[in-house]
């Protein structure tokens, strides 16, 4: 059953689920392999606040939600995209989720480019 999302308990849950798909994932997790707990943790908190900001708009800063050695390659960011979709699209309901929808795809098309992947940056998810 889905529902919309409006609280940060919706927040815990797209974050949890879609970090769940992360651990079960053939490409990303062999990203996140070697995180320790403590980290996983951390980043976990990180991304709770920085989607609760963003969707909730409840000013607790923006934090870019990617691991620091998410590998900025395009495959990296199309499954990470797919994802962080089929989770929304499994969960939730509503304009929000278009919202999440079209920020993950910004984050992903600018943290490439920031890396210098131009000729990768200009791809659409």
């Amino acid at each position: 059953m889905t529902r919309n999302i409006q609280q940060l308990e919706d927040i815990k849950l797209l974050v949890d689920a879609f970090h769940a798909k992360i651990e079960k994932d053939d490409l990303l997790r062999s990203i996140f392999k070697n995180n320790s707990k403590e980290e996983r943790t951390k980043q976990v908190k990180k991304m709770y606040h920085f989607w609760q900001s963003i969707l909730l708009d409840t000013n607790y800063g923006y934090v870019c939600p990617f691991h620091d050695n998410f590998t900025m390659e395009r495959q990296y960011f199309v499954r990470w995209i797919e994802l962080f979709y089929k989770t929304l699209d499994e969960n939730f309901e509503g304009e929000l989720v278009n919202e999440a929808k079209w920020i993950a795809a910004k984050l992903a098309q600018n943290k490439t480019f920031h890396n210098r992947n131009v000729e990768e940056a200009l791809y659409s998810f």
